[in-house]
């Protein structure tokens, strides 16, 4: 562990300057949307406007008005809700939601602030503004694609997941650069070829120093795609083009068995750690699956292979 000493320098080294730091807060303030300003209103109580565009304060130019003030409030979590005393105020009284009407008035003031010092106009500022934006915009898509789906498991899909522990594919396997390519393997391999024919015909991945072009395939150990096509595929078949950061996988079952698995309850928070993480995966490419075909995105197979093959036998990055 670091010396409080050794933590105190550190923190000294990599203190901002002026200049950088007024940059950051800069770009922060420009980021604030228009707030407002209190004191127009004789009272604060400011859920009995039923009309949502009606004006709750002014600063300058600025205006709050209902609708903009629930939206705020809406977007919060618990913890970022103003405190007193170091406890989370409650935005159900009046004295709560007064000093959330005083956070909203502090941020017009900066936002206000800034423009007439032009941080609005500075090319360093707005820079800085649109990473700040992309960084948040990425937050937002994982938490609203990705882990509100797969915040929970079921008992269903625990149950389901259990079932299936212990369960083992022993495989052949080739590896194709080309799904075409793959696709022709299959079809020879189910043409009753030896298996070893297949691959000197069509394996384009690592030689096997053994000759044998086997794989064991535990439940739950791969991804969730790629087991999938496997467990798929009954015992003598062959499965379809799998692909991966390899290539494309075909692969003929060979055997099929049933190892000892621990009792549920022991083996309970493993599985649960193991599905969410698959669950996580699955939702992701899910998702990009859906953006590609909305966005009408392809891969010209043939010109990735052309590229592939004008490449340096060593590669592109220099050792």
């Amino acid at each position: 562990m670091f010396s409080s000493l050794a933590t105190n320098r550190t923190s000294l080294r990599n203190r901002p300057t002026i200049s950088t730091t007024l940059i950051l807060v800069g770009a922060i303030l420009v980021s604030l949307l228009a707030t407002g300003c209190g004191g127009d209103k004789a009272d604060n109580d400011f859920s009995k406007y039923e009309d949502h565009s009606a004006v709750l304060a002014k600063v300058g130019d600025g205006e709050i008005t209902a609708k903009y003030y629930e939206d705020r409030l809406s977007n919060l979590t618990v913890d970022e809700l103003p405190r007193k005393d170091g406890v989370v105020m409650d935005m159900g009284t009046l004295e709560g939601k007064r000093a959330f009407m005083d956070v909203l008035v502090n941020k017009e003031l900066m936002n206000q602030k800034a423009i007439k010092l032009g941080y609005n106009l500075d090319p360093t500022v707005i820079s800085a503004r649109l990473n700040m934006i992309q960084y948040q915009a990425g937050l937002a898509l994982w938490n609203d694609v990705v882990l509100e789906v797969t915040s929970t498991i079921s008992e269903e899909e625990l149950q389901d997941f259990y079932s299936k522990m212990g369960t083992v594919y022993n495989c052949n396997y080739v590896i194709c650069n080309l799904e075409a390519d793959a696709l022709k393997a299959r079809q020879y391999a189910l043409s009753g070829a030896d298996w070893e024919d297949v691959v000197n015909k069509y394996h384009d991945g690592t030689r096997s120093v053994s000759n044998k072009y086997e794989l064991l395939v535990p439940f739950g150990q791969y991804s969730l795609d790629f087991e999938e096509k496997i467990f798929a595929t009954d015992l003598g078949g062959v499965s379809l083009p799998i692909l991966s950061s390899y290539g494309y996988w075909v692969v003929r079952v060979i055997e099929i068995r049933h190892d000892e698995k621990p009792d549920l309850e022991v083996a309970k928070a493993h599985i649960l750690d193991i599905a969410r993480n698959r669950k996580i995966g699955e939702t992701r490419q899910k998702f990009k699956k859906e953006i590609r075909a909305k966005y009408e995105f392809k891969i010209n197979q043939d010109a990735l292979w052309a590229v592939y093959q004008g490449m340096p036998e060593g590669g592109l990055m220099d050792p």
